[in-house]
């Protein structure tokens, strides 16, 4: 409804994380078909561009192909639709989780800096969105039982014990 709106008004939409990193898991075992996810985001006619990240030449050549044919077939439709069931790696930032906090921590920014480590290997990156917050490693090792429950069913606590480990790595080991 809002990219309408946007669109109704003139503004030109641009399509960002359109691959999710190119992966569903922090393992990257699941990668996500990014030729189906370019052509599924540009199936909305008030999405005007998309800004898909790529590290080779092999991926440019794959982006620039989709321009010429945006038309879904269906196995990326199916292996879309596959990949819908898994719970991914990227919080939607919809916030419901931060008021169901004790600590009321920044959760939505902790899973940026998440999805900044697991999802584009950018440590440092994720350590200054960390050390931004003012928090220390590890800020729920002293809850006992975690109160939030993620729309994406995200394991909140452990997800944000895994990426404050950043906080103890001296910087000279972070690229």
């Amino acid at each position: 409804m809002a990219i309408q709106e946007a669109a109704d008004a003139g503004l030109g939409i641009v399509g960002m994380k359109n691959l999710a990193g190119g992966f569903l898991d922090k393992e990257k075992q699941k990668p996500v078909n990014a030729i189906a996810a370019l052509k599924w985001a540009l199936q909305n006619p008030n999405i005007h561009t998309l800004i898909p990240g790529f590290t080779n030449f092999e991926q440019l050549d794959e982006c620039i192909a989709v321009m010429s044919n945006i038309k879904m077939h269906q196995k990326e439709k199916h292996e879309l639709l596959l990949a819908s069931t898994e719970q991914g790696m990227y919080c939607n930032a919809c916030s419901q989780c931060v008021p169901q906090c004790k600590k009321s921590l920044p959760i939505p920014e902790l899973m940026r800096a998440y999805m900044y480590t697991y999802g584009y290997r950018e440590m440092k990156k994720a350590k200054d969105l960390i050390a931004s917050l003012e928090l220390r490693s590890n800020p729920c090792d002293d809850c006992n039982d975690c109160t939030v429950n993620c729309v994406k069913d995200f394991a909140v606590a452990d997800k944000i014990t895994d990426v404050t480990r950043l906080l103890d790595v001296p910087e000279e080991f972070i690229v």
